[in-house]
C-alpha cells in the first residue's frame, strides 16, 4: 500500500491513525508549558515577538553556529537580523547557544493541499513562513517526496519542485515494494501541517526514530537546515573527522564534512574536517539493540550538530536534502542495506591483505632497500613494498627519480620475483611548465583539467585551455584532472598503462585528491621557496560560491584572530570553477566528489594495465567510494592519543561501507618510540588494510629499524595476522557479496548489552575475534570486556565466561589479546614472509563450540578461496567455498565452487574447543584410519587432530567418541578383515563381548580373574633382583597355557634392567642365541629405577610397575592386565607414561613418533615392499623402542624375542606385546637422555661397525643396467656432470640367469677389468649375493659344496615333507631368482659359514669388488603355497612351488600374528651414539621436537631441512632454542624456538649448523680417494656467549680395528674468548702426514677484530676478511 496514509484501509486502522492525530496537536502545547518554567531569570532579547522558545536548553538549534571558530560573535543584533530568538546564558549555564531558531510560528513550513500520490509513494507541497536567517533565496516551491524502497528502506527529500537544483550525480541501487503485503519496519506520517513536522516510527516496537517537531527547518538555494529529535543518544557515524569516542559526545558538539587537506594530528584539535565525507550515521534505539541508519546524500559543505535532548541539526549550502533510511533492524543488518544501496565494498586482492611498508622519506632506492633488508633480517613478513612522491622527479606523476631511483623498476622487478608486490603513490595534478610533460601535453591536448568558470581567472592561474592552475608538489603550477570527462578518464587510463610498463606496480594509492592546493588564498603555498620572488599562489576571487553566506564550519572551524575568517576554498582550489563533460557542474557542488570520481577510473585502468583484480587506496572519499577503493586515516602523529583514536576511524570506515581501511602504523609525523611502535604494531597488525608508514624528516621506523624488542614484537603480530588471514579474506568476501563489516564495533554482535554501547578501545573481527590492544604508555594492566558467552584465549584456549569485565597484568613483551567467540570456526594458514608462500601452506581448523559438546555444543564458520588476484572471481563463478559446522560430537567440512582452486594446500589439524567428551575413539568419514594423528587434552577439553593431509578440496566428517582406552584386544585378527570377530568367537578365547560405535575393540580381555596370582616373592641374597613365582588363574585364549611361570627381575647397575617371564622349572623354551653384553650384575648404588610387584597389593592378579626414583614417572604398568602364557601365545600389556614412543620395526612408519590411536603392526621378516604405509611387516625385526618422558626424560626398551610378535597401541596410552614362542626377555635403558638410551642399548647389542671412509661417498646402483654399456654410462654422465661417485654396484643382473658367485660374460663382458679401472681412478666396487644356491645345474660349485659339507636349511626329522620340496640331504628346496630350485644356506653353521666364505675368498679373484651387498635374506622364497612363483615361467608345467604342511602347529599356530593376517585380501663406533638424529633426541626438553620428523641432523651440530613434496621450492623448517646458521653463508636466524619458511631452489637443500659447533671441512673431489689429501678447513659456528667446541677423528679410512691399533688421530677443538685452540689428544702422524688445516671461518662474530694471529711457530699474522653485515669472519693464513 505504500507509504501514503492508510487510514481509509480499515476501520480499526482508522481508529489507531486518529490517536496520532491527538498526540500531534497536544504536543505543543506541552512545550509551551515547560517553556514558561526553564526561561525564569533569563532576558528576552528585542528579537520576533512572542516567539516560543524550545522545551529545555537541549532542543535549542543553533543559529550563530560560526561563533565556534573564534572570530564570530554571538550579539543580539546578529541574532534579531537572522531572525532568531537571543536569551541570555545564565553564569552556569551549559553550552547551549543564546542564539537560537524560534519553534514553529515564524520559521518553518506549512503543508499546502494534500498528499500527492507518486509511483513509489507520496509527495507534499511546503510553504516557508517567517524569514531565513542568511538572506539567501528560497526554494520557489519547496516539496517534501516520500518513497517506500522496500520493507527496510525508506526515502524522504526535501528539494525545490519549481527549479532545477543540483543532486548528488550518483545512481544508488535501491529495493523496489516486491509485493503490496510487504510490511514495512516503519510508518512514516505527517503529524503537524500547520507548523510542517513529520516523524518516523518503528511499527513494533513504536519507537520514534526521526522527528523535525523540534524545528530549524530552512530551505534556501545557500543554506539549509533540518533538525530531528533522535531515540536515544547512542549515535555512531558521520565524518571524516577525529571524534574522541566512536559514540557521539553529544554534549552541543558541531562537526564540519567538506573534503580537505588537513592531518589527523590530535594536537590542537580544533574538530576539523579531514578527508572525505560521509553524511550517514547509525543509531542503536532502544534496550533491545534495534538499530537503523540514516545517509543524506549531499555533496556540499556541510555541518551536523548534536544537543543532549538528544537532537541533530543539519546544516549544508547547495543542493537538495536527500535523506535515505535503513532500518535494520540489527546494526549489520543497517550496514548490509547502505552498502547495497551506495556499491558494495571491492574485493581486495589477497596480497593486499598482507603487511605493507612505505614511507615518505625513502630519499634513496639504497634506503628503501635497507628497510626491507631489515625486515628480511628479522623474518617479519612483509607483502608490499610502495613508493611515496619521493620516487619521482620532481615529485612529478609518471615520472622516476634518474638519480636516486633509477633502478627502482628491476628493484621492484626482483621483489615481485620473491612473491612481493608493489604500490606506487600518484597525485590529482600535472605540472604545466615542463616541456614535454607527457601527462599535461595529453590532459590539455583534450581540456580534461578542472576549468575556470566563464568570466573568472586571468594569465596567472589559467592554462591555455581555460584549465585552473594551483600550486602544490611539483615545482610549478599544476592543472587538475577532472574525473567527471570521459576524455580524462581516458587520458588517465593510458597514463597508468604506460607507467606499468615503465615500473611494473601492482596497485595505486591515489593521494591529495580533495582536490589539495597549498595555501589558497595566501601568498604563497609552504613549498615556495621564500627566495624565488615574485610569489605566486592561488587565490580564488571573491563570489557567492566561494564566500557563501553561511561558511560551515568546514570554513570557520579553521578560523584564528590572526588571519580573520578562513575561506572555503582554503588549502584546495577554487570553488567557482567547473567540472563534467560540458562544464555542467561547479566546483562548489562536487568539491566532495573529487576522490569518489577518480577513484573508479583508476581502479579500472589498474585491472585493463595488469589483467588482474589489483586495488586502489584513496585519501579523499565519499559514500560508494568502498566500491572501488580503500582508505587510510591519513596524516596522523606518533602519539599515544592517536594511536587510540586509530580504532575510532577504523570503526567509523567499517560503517561507512569501506572496510579495507587503517591508520599509518607507528605514526606519520613526529618521532616514533620503542613503546608506542611496539604497542602500535599490536595494533596495526588487525587494521585490515596494515601498513607503517612515515613521513620525512622522522626516524625510521620500519619494525626492523627500532631493535630487537620492535621486531619480534612485529614479527610475533603479524604472524598472528597471517595465521588468519584466511578468516580475514573470508570476511572481506562477505563484505564485498553482503555488504557485513570486517572490523567491527562490539555492539553490532551484541547490541542489546547497553554496556558496550560506549566501548571503543576493543573491536572485532567479523563475528568472532575480539581483539584488546595495549593502547597507554607504560601500561602494565589491561582490562577489557568480554560480551556474554563464552570466549577462548587465542593463543592459550583458555576458557572464560562472559559478560565480565576482565584484568591482567602486561609487560612491554605481552602481545595483544585475542579471544575467539564460542560458536566460532576459524581457518588458518601457516605464515610465511610474504602470502605468495603462504598461500601454498596447510591449513589448520579451529573449532570453538559454544558449550559444551555433551550439552549440545555448536559452532559454524566458512572459507572462501580463489585465486587471490583474478577480477570478479565470484561474480563468475570461479571460488572455492568450504562451509564449516560442528553440532554436538560431530565435525562437518563440505565444499561447494571449483576445487581444483585449492591446488595442493592441505588440511593439516582439525583443533575442536569444548569437548567435554572423554574422548577415546573417532571416525572419519570417507578417510583411511591409519592416516591420523590425534589427542584429547581432558584438563582442557581441546580433541586434537594431527598431520592429516587431507586436500582442502575435499569434504569430510568426523564423530568422535567415548571409550575405554584400556580394552586389550581378544581377537586381532579381525585387523585383516577376513577373520571377523563374532560373540562366539569372543566367547571361545574365555574374553569378554561388548560392541561399541568406537575404535576400542569388542572382543576385549577381561580384566579380573585373568592372569596369573603371586605365589611369592623373594629377593636375590645379593640384592641384584628379584623372582616372584606366578600360578595361572585358569583362563586362556587357545587352552594350552603354562600353568607355572617365574617373574624375574635383575639390577644391572644404576641404568639397565633386565625382567622376564619364562616357564618356571622348565629350560626348554626358545631363548635367542645372541649374547647380550650387560654391566655385570650388582646390586645398584644409586638405581635409576625401582620395580615393585603387585603395588596396589590386595588379591588382584599378578601386575608389576617401574617407577623412576628421578621424578616417579611410571614406566611400565602391566595392572592394565591381558597377561597370557601360553607354548604359542605369549602377550604382555603395559600402560605408557607419555604418547612420545619411537621406534618398533621393520614397519613404514606414517610418522617418527608413534600414533597411539588403536594401531597394530606386525614383525616377523618378510620380502614386503616398503611402498605405501600398510601396516605390514618388512625386511628385519627390531622390538625396541624408546620413550620420551613428559619432563624429557627418556629410557628404552628391548623385548629380546625373535617370533613373530605384534605390538599394539591404544591411546591409554597403552603398549601390547605378542608373541607366539619363545620367553619375554625384556631389557630396559634408562638413559636418562635420548643418545644415553642409545649408547646403553648399543652397549648390550653391539655397537656398529666403523664404515670405510670410502662407503660415506656417494655410491650408485641400479637393478635392471641389463648391459655392461648402459653401466657404463650412468657412471660417464656422473663424472660429466661433475657430480662425486665413490662406489659402482652390480646388481643381480650382472649374473649368469641370477646364480651368486657368477658373472654374465655376454652382458656384462669385461665387467672385472671395468671395476679394475675404477678402482685405479680411486672408485671402489661393490656386488650383491642372494642367499639362495641352484640346485639343477650340473657343476655349480657353491651348490655343490654346500649339499657336500650339509650346510643348508633342512626338514625337521620325520617330517612329511611336502611332495618334491627336498634334495638328499633332507634339506629344503624353494625358488627365488634362479630358474630352478634353489637351497638356503644355513649361516648357524660353522661349516656353513666356511664354505660361503671360500665361496667370496675365491669369486673376489673373479671380479675385484670392495663390499658385499647381501639381499633377499629374510630369507625370502618366492611364491610359498601357491600354485606356482610369480616368475616361474607360465608355460612350463607342471607347476610347482614350496608348499608348507599346514596340519602343523608351527605353519599354523593357533594365533597366527598380524605379520600373516594382515594379508588377508665413528661416534657411533666408539660410543655407541647416532649419526642421523631426530630433533627429539638433540633436544628433549623442546616439545616442539617431540613430533617433528622432516627435518633431521647429523649428530647435534648440522641441521638437514630437506624438501619433501614434488613442485615445492620453499620447506617450512623448525629452529630450536640457540644460534643456528645457514651452512652456507653464514647468515644467523633471527628468532629461534619458532618455524621459518626457507628458499628451497631445486638446486638447494637447506642446511643450518648448530651455534656451538667447530666442524671440520674437507675440499670435495670426485670421490673420497681424492678429496683425502685435500686441504681442511674449520667452521666455527658461536653460540650465544661466543663459544664452540668439536672434534675430528682420522683414520686411513679402510683399515680394521684402527682404534684398537691405535693407527688413527684424534683432536678436539675450543674456541673461547676469541681464541682457537687445537689439541691433539691421539697423535699417529703417518695418518695426517701431508695434510693441512687451510682457513678457518667464523660464523656470529659480534664484532670487527682488528688483527687476527696465529701462534704456530714461523706464522705470524694470518690474513682475513670480516664481512660486518653477514657477521662472518674468513681466515686464510698469509
Amino acid at each position: 500500500m505504500g507509504i501514503r496514509d492508510k487510514c481509509s484501509a480499515k476501520r480499526a486502522v482508522l481508529a489507531f491513525c486518529g490517536v496520532v492525530v491527538i498526540v500531534a496537536i497536544v504536543t505543543p502545547v506541552t512545550y509551551f508549558a515547560v517553556n514558561r518554567k526553564e526561561t525564569q531569570g533569563e532576558t528576552n532579547s528585542p528579537g520576533p515577538s512572542k516567539v516560543p522558545s524550545p522545551s529545555s536548553l537541549a532542543g535549542r538549534i543553533d543559529c550563530i553556529p560560526e561563533a565556534k571558530g573564534g572570530v564570530v560573535q554571538v550579539t543580539r543584533d546578529l541574532c534579531s537580523r537572522r531572525g532568531c530568538y537571543f536569551m541570555t546564558p545564565k553564569a552556569d549555564a551549559t553550552d547551549a547557544p543564546a542564539c537560537f531558531f524560534p519553534i514553529h510560528e515564524d520559521h518553518g513550513f506549512i503543508v499546502i493541499g494534500s498528499e500527492i500520490p507518486t509511483a513509489r509513494g507520496f509527495k507534499l507541497r511546503l510553504k516557508r513562513k517567517g524569514r531565513s536567517p542568511f538572506g539567501s533565496a528560497d526554494f520557489v516551491t519547496p516539496t517534501l517526496s516520500v518513497e517506500s524502497r522496500g520493507s527496510s528502506v525508506i526515502r524522504f527529500t526535501l528539494y525545490d519542485e519549481g527549479t532545477q537544483r543540483y543532486e548528488v550525480p550518483m545512481t544508488l541501487d535501491l529495493p523496489e515494494v516486491t509485493s503490496a503485503d510487504d510490511q514495512e519496519q516503519y510508518h512514516f506520517e505527517v503529524y503537524d501541517k500547520t507548523n510542517f513536522a513529520f516523524r518516523i516510527k518503528r511499527r513494533n516496537t513504536g519507537v520514534i526514530l526521526f522527528d523535525t517537531g523540534v524545528g530549524g527547518l530552512t530551505l534556501t538555494d545557500k543554506f539549509l537546515q533540518l533538525a530531528t529529535q533522535l531515540p536515544s543518544k547512542n549515535v555512531y557515524g558521520f565524518g571524516e573527522n577525529v571524534h574522541f569516542s566512536f559514540r557521539h559526545d553529544l554534549n552541543y558538539k558541531t562537526w564540519p564534512m567538506f573534503g580537505r587537506d588537513q592531518p589527523t594530528s590530535m594536537r590542537n584539535q580544533n574538530y576539523s574536517n579531514l578527508y572525505g565525507t560521509h553524511p550517514f550515521y547509525t543509531c542503536v534505539e532502544d534496550g533491545q539493540g534495534n538499530t537503523h541508519g540514516v545517509l543524506l546524500l549531499n555533496s556540499n559543505a556541510q555541518d551536523y550538530s548534536f544537543t543532549p535532548l538528544p537532537m541533530l541539526t543539519y546544516r549544508t549550502i547547495g543542493g537538495i536534502l536527500d535523506f535515505y533510511m535503513f532500518l535494520g533492524p540489527t546494526p549489520e543488518n543497517v550496514i548490509q542495506q547502505y552498502t547495497k544501496a551506495i556499491g558494495r565494498p571491492f574485493m581486495p586482492p589477497y596480497w593486499a591483505l598482507g603487511f605493507q611498508l612505505s614511507r615518505y622519506g625513502y630519499n634513496t632506492l639504497d634506503n628503501m632497500k635497507a628497510a626491507v633488508d631489515r625486515m628480511k633480517t628479522y623474518n617479519i613478513p612483509q607483502d608490499v613494498q610502495t613508493a611515496d612522491i619521493d620516487h619521482m622527479d620532481e615529485e612529478k606523476d609518471f615520472t622516476i627519480d634518474p638519480v636516486n631511483f633509477k633502478e627502482l623498476p628491476e628493484y621492484f622487478r626482483k621483489l615481485r620475483e620473491g612473491g612481493m608486490h608493489t604500490i606506487i603513490i600518484l597525485d590529482p595534478f600535472f605540472i604545466s611548465n615542463n616541456t614535454n610533460y607527457e601527462p599535461y601535453e595529453m590532459i590539455k591536448k583534450v581540456s580534461g583539467a578542472v576549468m575556470w568558470r566563464e568570466g573568472y581567472g586571468d594569465d596567472s592561474n589559467t592554462d591555455p585551455t581555460g584549465a585552473l592552475l594551483g600550486w602544490i608538489w611539483p615545482n610549478g603550477k599544476s592543472v587538475f584532472p577532472d574525473f567527471f570527462k570521459n576524455k580524462t578518464k581516458i587520458v588517465w587510463k593510458e597514463l597508468i598503462k604506460k607507467h606499468v610498463k615503465r615500473i611494473n606496480f601492482d596497485a595505486l594509492w591515489i593521494d591529495m585528491n580533495e582536490p589539495a592546493s597549498f595555501d589558497t588564498n595566501k601568498e604563497r603555498a609552504w613549498n615556495w621557496p621564500v627566495n624565488d620572488k615574485p610569489y605566486w599562489n592561488l587565490i580564488c576571487p571573491h563570489n557567492e560560491l566561494d564566500d557563501p553566506p553561511y561558511r560551515t564550519m568546514a570554513a570557520y572551524g579553521h578560523d584564528n584572530k590572526a588571519d580573520g575568517m578562513t575561506r572555503l576554498s582554503s588549502k584546495t582550489i577554487c570553488m567557482v570553477a567547473t567540472q563534467g563533460n560540458e562544464n555542467e557542474f561547479k566546483h562548489y557542488d562536487v568539491h566532495s566528489l573529487y576522490g569518489w570520481s577518480q577513484s573508479g577510473p583508476t581502479l579500472n585502468a589498474m585491472r585493463e594495465a595488469t589483467g588482474k583484480r589489483s586495488m586502489v587506496l584513496s585519501r579523499s572519499t565519499f559514500p560508494g567510494s568502498g566500491r572501488y577503493a580503500g582508505h587510510w586515516l591519513g596524516d596522523n602523529d606518533s602519539s599515544w592519543p592517536d594511536l587510540r583514536h586509530s580504532i575510532i576511524g577504523m570503526l567509523e570506515f567499517s560503517l561507512f561501507g569501506i572496510p579495507y581501511i587503517g591508520a599509518d602504523i607507528c605514526g606519520f609525523m613526529l618521532d616514533t618510540t620503542e613503546e608506542l611502535c611496539t604497542r602500535w604494531m599490536q595494533l596495526g597488525a588487525f587494521y585490515p588494510f596494515s601498513r607503517n608508514h612515515n613521513g620525512i624528516n622522522v626516524v625510521d621506523q620500519d619494525p626492523g629499524a627500532l631493535g630487537e624488542r620492535v621486531a619480534n614484537a612485529s614479527r610475533e603480530a603479524l604472524e598472528t595476522r597471517y595465521w588468519l588471514l584466511p578468516y580475514l579474506y573470508t570476511l572481506f568476501h562477505h563484505a564485498h557479496t553482503e555488504g557485513t563489516t570486517v572490523a567491527r564495533p562490539l555492539h553490532h554482535e551484541f547490541p542489546n548489552d547497553t554496556y558496550i554501547l560506549g566501548i571503543d578501545q576493543q573491536f572485532l573481527w567479523g563475528s568472532s575475534l575480539l581483539v584488546s590492544p595495549i593502547l597507554s604508555q607504560g601500561q602494565n594492566a589491561l582490562h577489557f570486556y568480554l560480551p556474554r558467552g563464552i570466549w577462548y584465549d587465542f593463543y592459550t584456549n583458555a576458557v572464560t565466561h562472559g559478560p565480565s569485565n576482565q584484568s591482567m597484568s602486561v609487560t612491554m613483551e605481552t602481545p595483544l589479546q585475542l579471544h575467539v567467540r564460542g560458536g566460532s570456526i576459524l581457518t588458518l594458514q601457516e605464515p610465511a614472509l610474504n602470502t605468495t608462500y603462504s598461500r601454498r601452506n596447510p591449513m589448520k581448523i579451529r573449532v570453538f563450540l559454544d558449550k559444551a559438546d555433551t550439552e549440545g555444543g555448536t559452532a559454524k564458520g566458512d572459507l572462501f578461496w580463489d585465486d587471490g588476484e583474478s577480477i570478479d572471481t565470484y561474480e563468475n563463478g570461479n571460488y572455492f567455498l568450504g562451509s564449516l559446522k560442528a553440532v554436538r560430537n560431530m565435525f562437518r567440512y563440505d565444499v561447494e565452487g571449483k576445487r581444483e582452486l585449492t591446488g595442493d594446500i592441505t588440511i593439516s589439524s582439525v583443533e575442536i574447543n569444548g569437548v567435554n567428551t572423554n574422548v577415546s575413539s573417532y571416525f572419519f568419514e570417507g578417510k583411511p584410519l591409519q592416516d591420523v594423528d590425534w589427542e584429547y587434552n581432558a584438563d582442557k577439553k581441546i580433541l586434537m587432530f594431527k598431520n592429516l593431509s587431507f586436500p582442502l578440496g575435499e569434504p569430510f566428517v568426523v564423530h568422535w567418541y567415548s571409550a575405554d582406552l584400556s580394552r586389550i584386544d581378544c581377537y586381532p585378527e579381525r585387523l585383516g578383515g577376513v577373520d571377523l570377530v563374532t560373540e562366539e568367537k569372543c566367547d571361545r578365547r574365555k574374553c569378554i563381548y561388548d560392541p561399541t560405535e568406537s575404535e576400542d575393540p569388542d572382543c576385549f580381555f577381561p580384566k579380573s580373574d585373568y592372569g596369573y596370582k603371586v605365589d611369592d616373592v623373594t629377593t636375590e641374597p645379593d640384592g641384584t633382583g628379584l623372582i616372584a613365582n606366578l600360578t595361572w588363574l585358569g583362563k586362556s585364549p587357545f587352552g594350552n597355557p603354562i600353568k607355572n611361570i617365574a617373574f624375574k627381575v635383575q639390577y644391572h647397575g644404576d641404568d639397565v634392567l633386565r625382567f622376564t617371564l619364562d616357564a618356571r622349572n622348565q629350560s626348554d623354551r626358545y631363548k635367542v642365541p645372541i649374547d647380550i653384553d650387560l654391566p655385570t650384575k650388582a646390586r645398584p648404588r644409586s638405581p635409576r629405577y625401582q620395580v615393585t610387584v603387585n603395588p596396589d597389593h590386595g588379591d588382584s592378579p599378578f601386575n608389576f610397575r617401574i617407577t623412576r626414583r628421578s621424578s616417579g614417572a611410571v614406566l611400565w604398568d602391566t595392572s592394565v592386565g591381558g597377561l597370557t602364557f601360553e607354548d604359542q601365545f605369549l602377550q604382555i600389556a603395559t600402560k605408557l607414561p607419555s604418547s612420545n614412543i619411537y621406534g618398533f620395526g621393520e614397519n613404514v612408519h606414517a610418522k617418527f613418533r608413534h600414533n597411539l590411536r588403536w594401531k597394530q603392526w606386525p614383525m616377523f621378516s618378510r620380502d614386503e615392499p616398503t611402498g605405501d604405509q600398510n601396516a605390514r611387516n618388512h625386511y628385519g625385526v627390531h622390538p625396541f623402542y624408546t620413550c620420551v618422558e613428559d619432563d624429557g626424560q627418556s629410557h628404552g626398551v628391548l623385548l629380546l624375542n625373535s617370533n613373530a610378535q605384534d605390538y599394539a597401541f591404544t591411546p591409554l596410552p597403552m603398549l601390547i606385546y605378542r608373541t607366539i614362542g619363545g620367553i619375554l626377555d625384556f631389557y630396559m635403558f634408562l638413559g636418562p637422555e635420548p643418545e644415553n638410551v642409545i649408547q646403553q642399548y648399543t652397549s648390550a647389542i653391539g655397537k656398529p661397525y666403523m664404515p670405510p671412509y670410502w662407503s660415506l661417498g656417494f655410491q650408485l646402483c641400479r637393478y635392471g643396467y641389463k648391459h655392461i654399456d648402459k653401466m657404463k654410462e650412468a657412471v660417464e654422465r656422473t663424472a660429466a656432470a661433475d657430480i662425486p661417485h665413490d662406489v659402482q654396484y652390480a646388481d643381480i643382473d650382472h649374473m649368469d640367469t641370477q646364480m651368486d658367485f657368477t658373472i654374465d660374460h655376454e652382458r656384462f663382458p669385461g665387467l672385472n677389468q671395468y671395476f679394475k679401472d675404477l678402482q685405479e681412478n680411486g672408485m671402489k666396487t661393490i656386488i650383491i649375493l642372494d642367499p639362495c644356491l641352484i640346485s639343477n645345474v650340473t657343476g655349480y660349485e657353491p651348490y655343490e659344496r654346500m649339499v657336500k659339507d650339509g650346510g643348508s636349511i633342512k626338514w625337521p626329522s620325520g617330517y612329511p615333507v611336502p611332495a618334491n620340496s627336498s634334495n638328499e640331504n633332507n634339506e629344503i628346496l624353494g625358488y627365488v631368482w634362479p630358474q630352478g630350485k634353489v637351497v638356503f644356506p644355513d649361516f648357524f653353521l660353522n661349516g656353513t659359514n666356511e664354505v660361503w666364505k671360500s665361496l667370496i675368498k675365491n669369486h673376489h679373484k673373479n671380479i675385484s669388488f670392495d663390499g658385499l651387498w647381501i639381499d633377499m635374506n629374510e630369507p625370502a622364497n618366492f611364491g610359498t603355497n601357491e600354485e606356482r612363483p610369480w616368475n616361474w615361467p607360465e608355460g612350463y608345467k607342471p607347476y610347482w612351488s614350496l608348499t608348507c604342511n599346514m596340519s602343523d602347529t608351527l605353519e599354523a599356530p593357533p594365533y597366527r600374528t598380524m605379520a600373516a593376517f594382515v594379508y588377508d585380501d665413528y661416534h657411533a663406533h666408539v660410543q655407541g651414539s647416532t649419526v642421523i638424529r631426530s630433533m627429539v633426541q638433540n633436544f628433549p626438553d623442546d616439545k616442539n621436537t617431540w613430533d617433528i620428523d622432516t627435518q633431521f641432523m647429523w649428530g647435534s651440530e648440522l641441521l638437514i631441512i630437506p624438501v619433501l613434496k614434488a613442485g615445492e621450492q620453499e620447506v617450512l623448517g623448525y629452529f630450536p632454542l640457540g644460534r643456528w646458521f645457514d651452512y652456507r653463508s653464514g647468515q644467523e636466524v633471527m628468532g629461534t624456538k619458532r618455524h621459518h619458511i626457507l628458499s628451497a631452489p631445486r638446486d638447494y637443500i637447506p642446511l643450518f649448523v648448530r651455534g656451538g659447533s667447530i666442524l671440520p671441512l674437507q675440499e670435495h673431489g670426485v670421490n673420497t680417494n681424492h678429496s683425502r689429501t685435500n686441504p681442511f678447513g674449520l667452521l666455527i659456528a658461536l653460540d650465544s656467549n661466543n663459544n664452540a667446541t668439536g672434534n675430528f677423528f682420522w683414520d686411513d679410512g679402510e683399515s680394521i680395528e684402527t682404534v684398537g691399533k691405535n693407527l688413527y688421530f684424534f683432536s678436539e677443538f675450543q674456541f673461547t674468548n676469541n681464541k682457537i685452540d687445537i689439541k691433539v689428544k691421539h697423535n699417529n702422524t703417518l695418518v695426517v702426514e701431508g695434510l693441512l688445516l687451510n682457513y678457518i671461518t667464523v660464523y656470529g662474530m659480534d664484532k670487527t677484530p682488528l688483527n687476527v694471529q696465529i701462534s704456530v711457530p714461523s706464522k705470524g699474522k694470518a690474513a682475513f676478511q670480516f664481512d660486518i653485515n653477514s657477521k662472518v669472519l674468513n681466515i686464510t693464513g698469509h
